[in-house]
């Protein structure tokens, strides 16, 4: 019985310790620019090799951005050289500076 209860205690330590990290991300997330929402949005989808896979829609859905912000941050990132989106397809120009972008 005692063994249990140590282990129930362990994780929801593991579950408390992961919920304020994920607050945490959060909130520095919701503090970032519509840019780098969209660098760290694509470096996540080309580190798992789905960039390809990824849309306009799709990236504006998962940053909360309008239309008109994306559009405007990604012509600033294509003027930049590091992510460009051509013909409905994202396109890596800098892999080293996308990639420095990823969630630490």
């Amino acid at each position: 019985m005692k063994s249990d209860f140590e282990f129930n205690c362990h994780v929801i330590r593991q579950i408390v310790e992961k919920t304020a990290q994920n607050a945490i991300a959060l909130d520095c997330f919701s503090r970032s620019t519509a840019r780098e929402k969209i660098l760290r949005c694509a470096a996540v989808w080309h580190r798992g090799g789905r960039l390809s896979a990824l849309t306009k829609e799709a990236l504006r859905a998962e940053t909360n951005l309008p239309l008109r912000s994306l559009n405007r941050a990604l012509a600033a990132c294509a003027a930049e050289g590091i992510l460009c989106y051509e013909n409905k397809r994202f396109r890596v120009l800098d892999e080293p500076r996308l990639l420095a972008h990823l969630p630490r």
